[in-house]
């Protein structure tokens, strides 16, 4: 009898073999891991204008005088542009020398800015020189009805290369007999942060857009400059925190201006 039951064992295990296997390990379910991408901000558009009649309005602007010229400028509605306003007959020689500041002219939006920005503006100039982009402090009254410029950065473009100026204002010295002294308490200084130096790479009377890229980086204020395939760059560690006002300049000479535009990237 025990002989019958150990061979029908026997044929069990051999029929079944699964009746004594190990039980199945249990699979191992792969987990995937989610990494969070950062939305980049969408493009935003604080101002957008092309400087043809109804293509823009004066009430947007402000103009503003330059500490350094007794000057009220102005600019002119042509067909396609603006253009700050020099005096008749003037030579291009001249108004690039001894009578440079009677075409200097300056406006800023109304608009104030703070953080990144993007500013671009189409332009060109007459002989050598020299429209530009200003990025400003407020601006302070002068008389009555005026503004007048303090600390600035001043993106200029001209026939040799760009500029970057840094315009900024110290106490005026006591017993100094500077009019503009006497009358404000503060005398203007400059100085160049950066540069590009092409000789007679940008020609005149021919359009280019200028763009001025303004980053606030763990290194502090990084600007970016662009025209024409070319491009500098330098950091800012004494531009000015908050907000900031954003606008155009034409100088020593004959400058004209089709567009401009401000976007946060």
């Amino acid at each position: 009898m025990i002989k019958l039951l150990f061979v029908f064992f026997s044929l069990l295990l051999i029929c079944d073999p699964g009746f004594c296997a190990a039980a199945p390990a249990k699979s191992k379910i792969a987990v995937k891991k989610t990494v969070k991408k950062r939305k980049t901000p969408a493009v935003k558009t604080y101002y957008n204008a092309r400087f043809v009649k109804g293509g823009w309005k004066m009430s947007d602007w402000e103009m503003v005088r330059s500490w350094r010229f007794d000057h009220d400028a102005k600019f002119l509605q042509l067909e396609k542009c603006i253009q700050n306003k020099v005096p008749e007959g003037v030579s291009d020689q001249d108004l690039q020398g001894k009578k440079g500041s009677e075409g200097y002219a300056i406006m800023l939006l109304k608009q104030k800015f703070r953080g990144n920005a993007v500013i671009s503006c189409t332009m060109e100039f007459d002989y050598r020189m020299a429209p530009g982009i200003i990025i400003s402090t407020e601006p302070v009254k002068y008389g009555k009805d005026k503004l007048e410029l303090r600390e600035h950065f001043e993106v200029i473009l001209y026939d040799d290369g760009l500029n970057l100026w840094h315009h900024y204002f110290e106490k005026g010295k006591p017993g100094s007999k500077d009019k503009r002294v006497i009358r404000s308490g503060v005398e203007q200084k400059w100085r160049k942060n950066c540069y590009l130096l092409e000789k007679k790479f940008y020609k005149a009377k021919k359009p280019y857009t200028l763009t001025v890229s303004i980053k606030n980086t763990a290194r502090g204020a990084q600007m970016e400059i662009s025209c024409g395939g070319r491009t500098i760059g330098c950091y800012l560690p004494d531009m000015f925190k908050g907000e900031y006002r954003i606008g155009l300049v034409g100088c020593e000479g004959r400058n004209r201006f089709y567009d401009f535009k401000v976007t946060n990237r």
